[in-house]
């Protein structure tokens, strides 16, 4: 009888236990699901139940950036949304993503220290957007960023955002798109479904913008004499091997650090190390957050130095 109530108690408080772990992080619950499915060789359920606050956390930085913002007027299809962080044009319908980019630069989504931006870094900001990250990265010490956008919405909301560094020379906005051969491609404006501008990702919303020029960062290096590069970060929406492709001679002459998002299905976590270290065997990579979508594991960010 005494080890039953033992037992009895034991399992009581492995509940309880149970029950305080998951409220104090939800996340956790991916451990008792036998749906989850990890789509990066870097996750577990396990790394995703340590890791699922940072998200949490995120979440909750753009609801409280959200409501200390307002737009400040219409003009042209785009938007002025004064906030915390600065005043920023976006396209029209954007307004809900601008949060979220500053809360993921509030938890300094693509590295810091020996991994992030270094004083003096020349940058190149593949997928600049509206130019959020760009002002982060000149934040914390680059001398130079390279914006490339391939929206033209973007592009005007970079030039708008951006237009005392580029008369400074601390930024390059770049219309381009990148990839691993020159041309012109159609890209999907997806932003208002939550998927992201891409050459790749798209879904039955997504509006298509047609001859939109690509190039490779190779050549876009060479057309711009830039020395070297030191820093690379890039959120193309499935697009990542062809931009490391196009980019090889650049990443075996200048060894930069790179910093790139990872979280669409169609970017292979494995794949995309294992490309890195062929392009430059010296590499050493960090895995960022394991985060969950749906019944998904992913890689957040991948970062190689």
């Amino acid at each position: 009888m005494k080890i039953v109530r033992i037992l009895f108690v034991s399992i009581a408080v492995a509940v309880l236990a149970l029950a305080a772990g998951i409220k104090f992080n939800p996340s956790s619950l991916v451990l008792l699901s036998r749906d989850v499915k990890a789509r990066s060789p870097f996750c577990s359920a396990w790394k995703a139940s340590l890791d699922g606050h940072i998200k949490l956390r995120q979440y909750a930085v753009a609801e409280q950036l959200a409501k200390v913002s307002h737009l400040v007027k219409r003009e042209a299809g785009l938007m002025l949304w004064s906030t915390p962080n600065g005043d920023y044009w976006v396209p029209n319908g954007d307004d809900n993503i601008l949060p979220l980019l500053l809360a993921q630069e509030d938890r300094n989504i693509y590295g810091t220290g020996e991994w992030g931006v270094q004083s003096g870094d020349t940058v190149l900001d593949v997928g600049a957007y509206i130019g959020t990250w760009t002002r982060w990265a000149l934040a914390h010490g680059a001398k130079q960023v390279i914006a490339i956008e391939p929206s033209p919405a973007s592009v005007e909301c970079l030039k708008r955002n951006l237009a005392a560094e580029v008369a400074a020379g601390k930024v390059i906005i770049y219309p381009k798109g990148i990839w691993d051969s020159e041309g012109s491609l159609t890209l999907f404006a997806n932003s208002q479904s939550g998927v992201g501008n891409s050459f790749v990702e798209h879904n039955d919303v997504a509006d298509k913008i047609n001859s939109i020029p690509v190039t490779t960062i190779d050549k876009m290096s060479a057309e711009l004499g830039l020395a070297r590069v030191d820093f690379i970060k890039a959120d193309v929406k499935g697009a990542t091997e062809r931009l490391m492709r196009g980019g090889s001679t650049v990443i075996r002459r200048d060894h930069p650090r790179i910093a790139v998002s990872t979280e669409e299905p169609s970017d292979d976590a494995g794949a995309i190390a294992k490309l890195a270290v062929a392009l430059l065997p010296t590499y050493r990579m960090q895995c960022g957050p394991c985060l969950l979508d749906g019944k998904e594991i992913y890689t957040d960010v991948l970062m190689f130095r």
